[in-house]
């Protein structure tokens, strides 16, 4: 049977783990950290374009077909029938996605990112020894330099938010359900039904008291203890950002879908 595919993007350490960790607990529903097929897309896409010497054989069928086939058959291991797959990536190809699956929705879990920035250096205090993939494996740096790091173009932070803002402004945003941090981890059965409505599921009975996900090799060759690892009850936790006052001013800046002007330049719905 021909699987059903859904994205979940958005910003990082906003809940897409979490999310997942609730989705697979739907029997029909397959979810998990961010895929390598973000990456795998890019590099077939590439050599299917004009850089290749054969690319007169190559179809526009041909193409979509081999491109399509790319999720097909990474997914072929599993028998559930809706697929969930991750990657910050996807909302720079809002176009692909609508031309190879066109009844597919993306998930964008969002937080200010203050919080996102003070939710790196809590995992790196939490892992005071090891030196990240995150920064490089470098142990130079202060605060400071590592919020311009994860706030720049090709950062973890920046990199992301340029994505999910050319999604949230683009002609397929009606495609697009924003999902704050902060009503994932409070409300979870509403943030769940909303989910299930916007993409078609069938309701299901989650258990929020029992969340299991973790990916340990994973967070152990990068270096960051933790990452990808969500157990217990749904809760909040404590959220507010131990930075400085002049580094939170300079984060709220980004928060784009905080800005009530911001919210009607879009089709994309806001949680």
């Amino acid at each position: 049977m021909p699987k059903t595919f859904h994205f979940i993007s958005g910003l990082p350490r906003s809940g897409s783990t979490l999310l997942s960790a609730l989705l697979i607990q739907n029997p029909d529903v397959h979810a998990a950290m961010a895929s390598p097929l973000g990456p795998l897309y890019g590099v077939v896409s590439s050599h299917l374009s004009a850089k290749n010497e054969v690319y007169s054989h190559i179809s526009d069928v041909s193409r979509e077909r081999i491109l399509r086939g790319l999720f097909d058959n990474y997914y072929s291991y599993t028998d559930k029938k809706i697929i969930f797959d991750s990657g910050r990536y996807w909302t720079s190809k809002m176009s692909m996605i609508a031309k190879l699956f066109p009844s597919a929705k993306v998930i964008c879990c969002i937080r200010p990112v203050e919080e996102i920035v003070s939710s790196f250096e809590k995992l790196l205090d939490s892992n005071p020894l090891e030196s990240t993939a995150m920064f490089g494996f470098s142990s130079d740096g202060n605060l400071h330099s590592r919020a311009e790091y994860l706030r720049s173009p090709k950062g973890m932070i920046g990199a992301a938010l340029n994505n999910l803002k050319q999604a949230y402004y683009g002609p397929f945003s009606q495609r697009l359900l924003l999902v704050p941090y902060d009503r994932l981890v409070t409300e979870p059965i509403e943030v769940l039904r909303h989910i299930y409505d916007f993409t078609g599921l069938d309701p299901f009975m989650h258990n929020l008291q029992n969340v299991e996900y973790s990916a340990d090799e994973v967070d152990r060759r990068l270096g960051a203890k933790g990452l990808h690892t969500v157990r217990g009850p749904v809760s909040a936790r404590e959220s507010e950002p131990r930075l400085p006052p002049e580094l939170i001013r300079s984060c709220r800046v980004s928060n784009f879908w905080a800005n009530p002007l911001e919210l009607g330049a879009s089709q994309a719905r806001v949680l």
